[in-house]
């Protein structure tokens, strides 16, 4: 039989080993604390990339690139100050009469941006205004008039005299939401050959319904990431108009490039903001898989 001796341990080793102990589980504390505060940081920077000491340093960092607050093209270069759309049109409207026309249109601007009007050498715009006050007319690189418009959202008019009403008007490409009034008269197919609209005798026509219809293609790519490519085809008549297509892309999907033949974006939301005109157009959009 064997028998199991008691052993005593001094005090003194006790309370030493008592005392490594509590270290341990203060070190393991602070680490757990210092790794809890670390995630909430992260957290922090992700939702806001900009650290709070350098926050009211913003203006001064974007003061020689203020192009860098506009929103980016995907799939471009994000350093190419043309991959940054700094200025969203509304709806160009045109009143054109024997004596001249007006006009009005609504800007959203990200950045100082230089926007163009209607009209050329030939009808230069008089009597701009800027939500209504008096703006100076400046003359773009191409000789096309225009405004220099800081950031906000801006109401746009103004006037093109003329003695005798020319047989084409020049538009800016930008500005593919058109309103023709001739005479009074609401034009329902607008003439248009590339920045230019045909203006003539305003002839009563009946306006075609609105009607949209929309088919929707798709090609995943498999790899690393997943690739997929959204094709879409719009079918649209009567007149033009801004609409909201909903999620465009399934779920798991960002976005990379978009591209077509209608001024389109893609809000923060996800949907797809397209600026209808009559006719087919097709929109292609690029996208990844995030998982």
């Amino acid at each position: 039989m064997s028998t199991r001796r008691s052993q005593r341990i001094p005090a003194a080793k006790v309370a030493a080993a008592v005392g490594i102990a509590k270290r341990c589980l203060i070190s393991a504390g602070l680490a757990l604390l210092a790794i809890g505060t670390a995630s909430s940081q992260q957290i922090d920077a992700a939702r806001d990339p900009i650290p709070p000491e350098l926050a009211d340093w913003r203006g001064w960092v974007q003061r020689a690139d203020p192009w860098i607050a506009c929103p980016w093209l995907a799939g471009n270069e994000p350093n190419d100050p043309a991959a940054r759309v700094c200025a969203w049109p509304g709806v160009l409207v045109i009143d054109a009469r024997a004596d001249g026309a007006s006009f009005e249109q609504r800007w959203r601007v990200e950045a100082r941006s230089f926007v163009p009007l209607p009209g050329s050498q030939s009808a230069w715009p008089q009597q701009v205004l800027v939500n209504g006050s008096p703006q100076p007319v400046a003359e773009g690189d191409s000789g096309q008039p225009g405004l220099w418009l800081e950031p906000g959202e801006h109401a746009v008019a103004g006037r093109l005299p003329w003695q005798r009403r020319p047989q084409q008007l020049d538009v800016p490409s930008a500005s593919a939401l058109l309103q023709l009034r001739i005479d009074g008269v609401e034009i329902a197919a607008i003439a248009r050959e590339s920045n230019r609209i045909r203006l003539g005798r305003g002839e009563a026509t009946v306006a075609a319904p609105e009607r949209l219809s929309v088919r929707v293609f798709r090609k995943l790519t498999d790899g690393v990431p997943a690739m997929l490519e959204t094709r879409l085809t719009l079918d649209v008549s009567g007149d033009a108009r801004e609409v909201t297509l909903p999620a465009p892309l399934p779920r798991g999907f960002a976005p990379v490039r978009l591209g077509g033949s209608l001024n389109a974006r893609v809000e923060a939301t996800g949907d797809l903001l397209v600026q209808l005109r009559p006719g087919t157009h097709e929109i292609t959009l690029l996208a990844r898989a995030m998982q």
